[in-house]
């Protein structure tokens, strides 16, 4: 699945993230985009999900015409060691496949994540646009 990794990823995501065909905003050339432009420019190039930690990007979009899943890391932190406890869910989501492909997946871990904004994400979309994991 074609991915993006958001500017608040740690980029050892990317060759962590094995068999997935990974890019970084900043090799794209789009770091310091709006999210409003940054959904134009990973929709005209084919993206099917965003990895990020900006648990506002959704309540920053119009989700119904969405073309990828934003899959948002519920961490406390954007330092590598919490962000990399959220890999084994993520490269699960993202190596298999999805028909519909869900518009929001909700990433948590035991012990870090809050969970604080899952009941406000799920207004945003009918269940069957919503994941957790």
């Amino acid at each position: 699945m074609k991915t993006l990794l958001d500017e608040h990823v740690d980029i050892r995501f990317k060759s962590a993230l094995a068999g997935i065909e990974i890019f970084t905003v900043r090799e794209m050339g789009w770091l310091g985009s709006k999210n409003g432009v940054l959904r134009a420019k990973m929709e005209a190039e084919g993206f099917k999900a965003l990895v990020t930690a900006d648990k506002n990007m959704p309540f920053q979009q119009n989700l119904t015409t969405l073309n990828f899943a934003i899959v948002i890391m519920d961490t406390p932190s954007l330092l590598f060691e919490y962000q990399e406890r959220f890999l084994p869910k993520i490269q699960q989501f993202l190596a298999a496949e999805h028909d519909p492909l869900p518009k929001i997946v909700h990433v948590t871990v035991k012990g870090i994540s809050k969970g604080s904004k899952i009941d406000q994400f799920q207004k945003l979309v009918p269940p069957q646009d919503f994941l957790l994991l």
